[in-house]
């Protein structure tokens, strides 16, 4: 499919759900706002342009473009050889309750585990503001290592979303054609987004360097809105740095332990013997109204 008749699909979905991404997203170099000329964004001067390449928006610089090109080939090349497959659609969907073979020994698992614990934190929210059970869930933004899906799942769940990573090759966004959410591919250290218009941000597997991600992360918040980090096992390190980036700049990060997985009386049974997922704690911080 060309680049204008996949724009034109994903305009006519996004349309259909009362969608409107195109205030959330700024210019990467100037930082200005974006005007929508049907197969790409740019500008309102017309100096800066950004192409939608299948589905993808592309809002980088001459630099970014380069450089996370061979980042890609590289995660590519290695992810290839060690046998880890691509999901498939139905696959994609499954992720990460069902893994893909060829992974690492409990490495969907443990993702899944983490996975929970965030719509854990994210359910608890929305009982405490007395949301319905579905329904808009305002926006988020996804900053994701791999395929985006955790932001399918935000998308299912209500919320308008935009996934960002800097790949998006056979192991990246490019993996599952969806076009219910927007997928973006930028800089995750400084991303082209609108201060203030988020309600819930994520980081799933992504952070590598708290200071100054997460100093540009939190700008992207609502008053009231909820900042998560995820991390797999090997990456605590990454989870204290977070948390003391996250209170150098105001904010009161707290450590979700994350808790085992099942129905009430499972999870219940799993702590009473002290079962404990081999994970790093979720970070989570909330801007205060």
């Amino acid at each position: 499919m060309d680049n204008d008749k996949h724009y034109q699909l994903l305009s006519q979905k996004l349309s259909k759900r009362g969608h409107q991404f195109l205030p959330l997203l700024r210019c990467p170099v100037t930082g200005s706002s974006l005007e929508d000329h049907h197969t790409h964004f740019q500008t309102p001067d017309g100096s800066h342009i950004y192409q939608f390449e299948a589905g993808i928006l592309r809002l980088l610089t001459p630099e970014q473009k380069r450089a996370f090109a061979a980042e890609e080939l590289s995660i590519s090349t290695e992810n290839q050889s060690n046998d880890w497959q691509s999901p498939t659609p139905d696959d994609f969907r499954q992720l990460p309750q069902t893994g893909l073979d060829g992974w690492p020994l409990g490495y969907w698992q443990r993702r899944a585990e983490i996975t929970a614990e965030m719509w854990r934190v994210i359910e608890h929210i929305r009982v405490d503001e007395e949301r319905l059970p579905i329904g808009p869930m305002g926006n988020a933004v996804d900053f994701t290592d791999d395929m985006g899906w955790i932001a399918y799942g935000l998308d299912m769940s209500g919320y308008t979303t935009i996934a960002v990573s800097q790949s998006i090759g056979s192991y990246g966004l490019g993996v599952f054609d969806h076009s219910r959410y927007l997928r973006v591919q930028a800089a995750i250290d400084n991303p082209p987004l609108t201060p203030e218009q988020f309600d819930l941000v994520v980081f799933s597997f992504s952070l590598k360097t708290p200071q100054p991600t997460l100093d540009h992360a939190v700008r992207l918040l609502k008053k009231g809105g909820l900042l998560i980090v995820m991390a797999d096992k090997g990456n605590e390190s990454i989870q204290q740095e977070a948390g003391t980036a996250l209170q150098s700049l105001g904010f009161e990060a707290r450590f979700q332990r994350v808790g085992a997985m099942g129905n009430t009386f499972s999870r219940t049974l799993k702590n009473l013997v002290g079962y404990r997922p081999d994970v790093p704690p979720l970070v989570v911080v909330r801007r205060q109204r």
